[in-house]
């Protein structure tokens, strides 16, 4: 029995030095990418502000979507360490352009840069029309990742009030204010962050697909009137992130709960409708809530026997509300991620090992979109 706990120990051990070697492979391939990804994105920023897209079908991008309440914020905040506002509820009224890169000497150790590019007017309740011209405004540039959630709930106010002046949100009690002229905004809530630890990504997080959605009761248009306005809000949302998956230069990061059936999964319906297949990586997210009967299928999906898509599937796991509440910070929430693969029955699927954890994710990513920028 001690020679059998002994092996056992020994095995358990094996895993996690491979699970912690692979996860310095990793940090060393974002970092052998980072200079050719860096140009790539500096590239394409420049391209944005001189307003090329109105004259190219649409400039490569990676985009992260999924059904409400999937994952796709710890996603978000595990590759570029980005706070984005999360709690009950569908908390992302309007798409996020999120942009990392290492900055340079003079930077300060991290910097965020949040502006509005509003390509859409608010015209009645709800009713958005495409402008001629992007517009583009400045909204805050913090130096404490601790002010970021905040900013950018007001920012989101911003967009969701576009007739008022941006100016009068930088101060604004967003917990208390409810009254907004729309629910979601199709407008996009950019950030551009520097940090010397961050990997040269560029991404956008689209809001969840949803199947219903309760508007305050508080609203004075009837029942009727308040259902036709849930339909709608639900069929923008599904037009918003439809939008993205048809462009043919957008490459899709697919969210997926991995403790629910991928068959209810309204996005994976949308990207297999739109032929984009062959443009999506899946994640499977909260692999601590998977049960014991779920594993097999689960390995299935990251063995390439079910639900196919061009590239291969990740699974991860991010840190629970609990931990995130307490504070637990990027570089421990990687490692609680590699010591949980590390074990039982994680540990005993070696031919999936390289999709676990963020890491292997992050540098997939980042392969893919320079492969596919230089490609264009």
């Amino acid at each position: 029995m001690c020679r059998q706990h002994s092996i056992t120990d020994s095995h358990s051990y094996s895993n996690k030095v491979f699970a912690m070697a692979a996860h310095s492979n990793n940090e060393a391939t974002m970092r052998s990418l980072g200079t050719q990804s860096r140009r790539l994105t500096e590239g394409m920023k420049d391209l944005e502000k001189l307003n090329i897209n109105t004259t190219l079908s649409s400039l490569p991008k990676y985009v992260v979507v999924g059904d409400q309440s999937a994952g796709k914020s710890s996603i978000v905040q595990a590759l570029c360490g980005v706070s984005l506002p999360r709690s009950q509820g569908t908390t992302t009224r309007c798409p996020f352009r999120i942009t990392t890169s290492k900055g340079t000497k003079s930077t300060k150790s991290w910097t965020c840069t949040v502006s509005l590019q509003q390509h859409s007017d608010l015209h009645g309740r709800g009713q958005w029309r495409r402008r001629d011209e992007l517009k583009i405004t400045h909204f805050a540039t913090i130096y404490d990742e601790g002010e970021l959630e905040a900013v950018l709930r007001r920012a989101q106010l911003a967009l969701l009030n576009p007739q008022e002046d941006p100016k009068h949100f930088l101060d604004v009690d967003w917990n208390k204010h409810t009254n907004n002229k729309a629910v979601f905004s199709p407008n996009i809530l950019s950030l551009e962050i520097q940090a010397s630890r961050l990997p040269e990504l560029e991404f956008y997080d689209l809001p969840g697909c949803i199947n219903s959605y309760d508007l305050p009761k508080s609203t004075k248009a009837d029942a009727k009137q308040r259902q036709k306005e849930e339909k709608d809000l639900i069929q923008m949302i599904k037009s918003t992130v439809v939008s993205y998956i048809k462009e043919e230069n957008c490459l899709i990061l697919l969210a997926c709960s991995a403790d629910q059936d991928l068959e209810m999964s309204l996005t994976m319906k949308h990207i297999r409708d739109n032929d984009a297949e062959g443009r999506c990586i899946g994640v499977l997210t909260k692999a601590d809530l998977v049960p014991p009967a779920k594993i097999p299928a689960i390995l299935e999906i990251l063995e390439g026997k079910k639900y196919q898509l061009e590239h291969p599937w990740f699974i991860t796991k991010q840190p629970s509300q609990q931990e995130i509440a307490e504070g637990l910070d990027h570089d421990a929430a990687r490692e609680r991620e590699i010591e949980f693969f590390a074990t039982s029955p994680w540990a005993e699927n070696t031919s999936s090992r390289d999709q676990y954890g963020i890491s292997q994710l992050s540098s997939q990513i980042a392969l893919n979109l320079s492969d596919h920028i230089l490609s264009e």
